[in-house]
């Protein structure tokens, strides 16, 4: 995720943020939009990324089972 939002942040710099040759009209507007909307996803990922899966749950009962008997 953290790869894409600087691709992110490269886009919205080349056309918003900064004056270049290729800036649009009214670009700090798209540039905080896009900005937004890459920090919101930042966090959607991080906060998705701490919860365990009912998969790996399952796996590590298995492990403590199988540890336990030994």
């Amino acid at each position: 995720m953290n790869m894409v939002s600087l691709l992110v942040l490269v886009i919205s710099m080349k056309y918003g943020v900064t004056h270049t040759d290729i800036s649009v009209p009214n670009g700090w507007i798209l540039g905080l939009i896009i900005g937004l909307g890459s920090l919101a996803a930042i966090c959607w990922a991080v906060a998705h990324s701490k919860k365990e899966s009912a998969e790996m749950i399952e796996a590590e009962k298995m492990l403590e089972a199988k540890a336990n008997q030994a």
